[in-house]
């Protein structure tokens, strides 16, 4: 009886496996169909975006990027540059439209 025990509870333990094996294969297909999901509509929300503020761009004349020019560096790898003051936040560069 205990060769019948041991046998049974080699076979519960194999189909265990192979369930287990079946479900991670599965996992892993699922997970990178919803990476590759996520990555086109990454792109596609950046490429409009990209379109509508061309468009808003050419509606109102232009439109500026805004580059920060203070930064502060406390809990950055590079701490040895000094931190900004905080008075000059803002810089303008030429228009999204190429209009001066």
């Amino acid at each position: 009886e205990r060769e019948h025990v041991s046998f049974s509870l080699d076979q519960t333990t194999r189909k265990t496996q192979v369930e287990l094996q079946d479900i991670k294969q599965s996992n892993q297909q699922e997970l990178e169909t919803v990476q590759r999901e996520m990555s086109e509509a990454m792109t596609k929300a950046a490429a409009d975006h990209d379109m509508r503020m061309r468009q808003l761009s050419d509606q109102v004349g232009g439109i500026h990027d805004v580059l920060p020019v203070d930064f502060f560096f406390e809990q950055a790898s590079i701490s040895s540059v000094p931190n900004g003051s905080g008075s000059g936040d803002c810089q303008f560069k030429q228009p999204l439209s190429g209009k001066p």
